[in-house]
C-alpha cells in the first residue's frame, strides 16, 4: 500500500513540475499554457453530488442497511488539494483550463446498535486527478488507490475469523465527462477500469457511471449573502464485478452557497440507496437503505 501511495504522489509532483517548465515564458506549443501553483476558487469539475464516494466532509445517519447494521452512523473526510492550474490550454479549437489535484478521502461507518459505537469499516483513498473545462463541458481523469479495513471491535463482536477478514485494495483509473445544459441542469457519464486488486479479493475490472442533477426554486438571502438551491441528484454505477447490475443512489435536498461563491457548498439531503454495499469486502452484498446527511465540499 505504501509503495502505491508513493508512486501516486511522485506522479503528481512530476506532472506539476513538468507543467511549470512547459509553461515558462517564450515556450509555445499547440496548447498555450499559463498557470499558477495552489490555485484558489472553484474546481473545474464538480463531482457528482449523489456519488456515495464523493470526496467531501460529511456526516449521516443510515437506516435499514441489511448488510452491516440496521442503524449506522456514516462520516467522511477529505477534499481535493489543488496543486497547479494551467489557465489557458487549447486542444484543437477548444480553449479551457487544466488543473492537477491530489484527492485524499476517508469514509467510515459505525454501528449505532451498540452502546460503544464500534467502527465497522473504513475506506482510505488517495488519488491524482486531472480536470479540464471549457464552455459547458468539464472532464476528469483520475488515478487512485483505495484500501479498506474492518474495525477491530466489529471483528470481535461478529466473531469474524482471519480467513473471513479480507484485505480489499485496488488501483483504479477512471474518466468522466460532464455537460451543463444550464446552470440548473447537468448530466455526466464515465468509464473506469481497476488496474490491480489484492489477490485476497480479486475484483472484475470494468465499471461505468452516469447520472444527473437538477436545481429548482432558487432563493437568495441578500442580507446574509447566501443562495439556497433545492436539488435532485441521481448517480448510477454498473460494475462488471456484479454482472453490471445497477447500483443506484438518489438524493434530494438543499444546497447553500455564498453569493460570491468559492465553490464549496453546504448540503442537507436525504439519500436512498438501492444496489450494493459500499463498504469494503461487503461490496458484493445487496442492500437498500435511507440516509439523512450533511455535507460540505465541492
Amino acid at each position: 500500500m505504501k509503495k502505491n501511495i508513493v508512486v501516486l504522489l511522485f506522479c503528481a509532483v512530476m506532472v506539476c513540475v513538468g507543467g511549470s517548465i512547459f509553461g515558462a515564458d517564450d515556450v509555445k506549443a499547440e496548447a498555450s499554457q499559463r498557470g499558477e501553483w495552489l490555485p484558489s476558487g472553484s474546481e473545474l469539475f464538480k463531482p457528482p453530488i449523489a456519488d456515495p464516494r464523493i470526496v467531501s466532509y460529511s456526516a449521516g445517519y443510515r437506516v435499514s442497511d441489511s448488510v452491516i447494521s440496521h442503524y449506522v452512523a456514516a462520516v467522511s473526510f477529505g477534499e481535493p488539494i489543488p496543486l497547479y492550474r494551467f489557465n489557458e490550454v487549447s486542444i484543437g479549437e477548444f480553449a479551457g483550463a487544466l488543473q492537477i489535484d491530489l484527492e485524499p478521502g476517508i469514509w467510515s461507518v459505525f454501528d449505532t446498535n451498540r452502546r460503544s459505537l464500534p467502527l465497522i469499516n473504513t475506506d482510505f483513498s488517495i488519488g491524482v486527478v486531472a480536470t479540464y473545462a471549457f464552455d459547458m463541458w468539464s472532464f476528469r481523469a483520475r488515478l487512485s488507490h483505495v484500501s479498506t479495513h474492518l474495525g477491530d471491535e466489529y471483528v470481535i463482536n461478529e466473531s469474524i475469523t482471519d480467513t473471513q477478514r479480507l484485505n480489499v485494495s485496488n488501483e483504479t483509473f477512471d474518466v468522466m465527462a460532464s455537460y451543463k445544459v444550464s446552470d440548473d441542469l447537468r448530466f455526466f457519464a464515465g468509464l473506469g477500469y481497476i488496474l490491480n486488486s489484492n489477490k485476497e479479493f480479486t475484483i472484475q475490472p470494468l465499471f461505468i457511471e452516469y447520472g444527473g442533477e437538477a436545481y429548482f426554486c432558487e432563493y437568495t438571502d441578500a442580507k446574509r449573502k447566501l443562495v439556497h438551491k433545492p436539488f435532485f441528484a441521481l448517480y448510477i454505477k454498473n460494475k462488471e464485478d456484479v454482472r453490471f447490475s445497477p447500483d443506484i443512489n438518489y438524493c434530494v435536498g438543499v444546497e447553500t452557497d455564498k453569493t460570491d461563491s468559492t465553490g464549496k457548498r453546504l448540503r442537507v439531503m436525504a439519500e436512498y440507496h438501492d444496489g450494493y454495499s459500499q463498504e469494503g469486502q461487503f461490496m458484493r452484498d445487496k442492500t437498500q437503505y435511507f440516509t439523512l446527511k450533511f455535507s460540505f465540499g465541492y
